[in-house]
């Protein structure tokens, strides 16, 4: 059993809440509405990954944590000037699984990115990066930065 960025913070909403989603995964009913800002969150990515430029994709969704850990091992063996960025990558440390947004590798350090579709940064999204920077660390990436990109609502 692992523990992810999303179980960690229902857990930290409510422990009724995270021993649900942990022992009858299936009692919970996402329904249209999260799947939705699901979709939205996706489309938000994909801008996201056009405005940050290239870099290496790992396809593997998140029913498929084994793969996206495997993948993003093989991208992270390529050297650093062939991949300076990786997008939707995997880690885990102490049976904490996360899918990382961005990673950008510079010589001698990463920079975590943590996207959001929100125009508002909320406590919630600094817990996500804390608790991905954590992860990223204890599976032996040097994170030294951490951002959080979101819309800005400021028009030009």
């Amino acid at each position: 059993m692992y523990l992810s960025t999303s179980s960690i913070q229902s857990g930290r909403q409510c422990h009724k809440r995270l021993w649900l989603e942990l022992h009858q995964p299936d009692a919970a009913d996402a329904g249209d509405a999260a799947q939705g800002r699901f979709d939205e969150g996706c489309r938000f990515g994909e801008i996201a990954r056009v405005l940050l430029g290239g870099g290496a994709l790992i396809h593997a969704d998140h029913l498929h944590m084994d793969e996206a850990l495997l993948g993003t091992a093989e991208q992270l063996s390529r050297p650093r000037e062939s991949i300076p960025q990786l997008f939707e990558l995997a880690f885990s440390h102490e049976s904490v699984r996360v899918r990382l947004d961005v990673l950008q590798r510079d010589v001698g350090y990463d920079t975590l990115i943590e996207v959001k579709s929100s125009s508002q940064v909320k406590p919630e999204y600094l817990w996500d990066c804390a608790i991905q920077a954590w992860v990223a660390r204890g599976a032996g990436r040097h994170v030294t930065r951490v951002k959080l990109l979101h819309v800005n609502r400021v028009r030009a």
